[in-house]
């Protein structure tokens, strides 16, 4: 009687160890699933950021090209960009995870020797200038001022009037640069500053290449 008692005890005291067992496993599993989804769905917040909105956006593909600014003709399609561009900064956390990018984002760069921007639009690729009547100030990701180093000189401030990237039809998660013009008057299509950013232009490209197809880019020369 006793061993059977001994018995029985032993196995509820193993029911009970496997029970418990269970119920961690399954929280386990319950908090990886909640984190994955989580990181799924929050943005990483990557992207290339200005303290003003442009005055104008130009946009070519090829030999056509479309100009819109924040008037009533164009003030839609601006806004379609516009905010296509700004969710293109933010790609899910785990999409930069798995893209090898955690712990990227926006950042600012002088270089001595200069970048050209002039050949950025192809037959398949769109070129994107944002462009602002009032100078805009150079930043880093945390809002303060872009500070540099050129020989033994130090640069506090920089001020920019236009902003030019590319935009393809690849839909991944990627470091994108985009060069700043900082002359008003510089027709070089050359400079020495650029911002690099995380995103997924996929979607402003959608936006881009629906407009082409409503017609909305005219022929250019140059």
């Amino acid at each position: 009687m006793n061993d059977t008692k001994k018995i029985t005890s032993s196995a509820r005291a193993k029911r009970k160890r496997n029970m418990i067992a269970s119920i961690v496993c399954f929280s386990i599993v319950g908090v990886l699933i909640l984190t994955t989804i989580l990181l799924a769905v929050i943005p990483a917040g990557a992207g290339v950021r200005y303290e003003n909105k442009p005055d104008q956006i130009h946009v070519k593909i090829g030999t056509t090209q479309y100009q819109l600014d924040q008037s009533e003709a164009t003030k839609t399609d601006f806004d379609l960009i516009w905010n296509a561009y700004t969710s293109a900064g933010s790609p899910s956390v785990i999409a930069t995870i798995f893209g090898g990018y955690a712990g990227n984002g926006m950042a600012a760069h002088y270089s001595a020797s200069t970048s050209s921007y002039s050949s950025l639009a192809t037959d398949e690729t769109f070129a994107i200038a944002f462009i602002w009547n009032d100078a805009q100030t150079m930043i880093n990701a945390d809002g303060s001022n872009f500070v540099y180093k050129s020989g033994s000189a130090t640069f506090s401030e920089t001020k920019f009037y236009e902003a030019h990237f590319a935009v393809t039809s690849e839909n991944a998660v990627k470091d994108t640069k985009i060069y700043l013009n900082t002359n008003a008057s510089n027709s070089s299509k050359n400079t020495n500053f650029t911002y690099t950013g995380v995103t997924n232009f996929y979607g402003l490209y959608n936006v881009l290449n629906q407009m082409v197809e409503d017609g909305k880019f005219t022929n250019f020369a140059g």
